[in-house]
């Protein structure tokens, strides 16, 4: 990586703004996938304690807290949310998963000249 000086303080210079930009994406969808588990995890502790108080006979597992959001009014719409949201952090670890210079599959990136 190339400094530059900037009143008298040493600066790294800027990365690539694509790879950058690449980064930021893939942070955002990683985070996106986070927010969809965490859904998930929360509502399988309501329904968890709503069975405890003796007021839920659902069951407190991925597919009970699953089938609650689709009895819920837009309730395809918010699993279609959470099918995003596991699509995008699924595309995440794939991209901390893989090594620099390799792209998906195994193969090593082409050097464009």
């Amino acid at each position: 990586m190339t400094t530059s000086r900037v009143h008298g303080r040493r600066r790294a210079a800027r990365p690539n703004t694509r790879r950058s930009t690449e980064r930021q994406t893939l942070t955002a969808a990683g985070r996106a996938g986070f927010a969809a588990r965490g859904v998930v995890y929360v509502l399988i502790g309501v329904l968890a304690v709503r069975i405890a108080l003796g007021s839920g006979g659902e069951s407190a597992d991925r597919q009970g807290a699953l089938a609650q959001v689709a009895a819920q009014p837009f309730g395809k719409a918010m699993l279609w949310a959470l099918v995003v949201g596991f699509g995008c952090m699924a595309l995440w670890r794939e991209a901390r998963a893989t090594p620099p210079g390799v792209v998906a599959g195994g193969r090593p990136e082409a050097v464009h000249q």
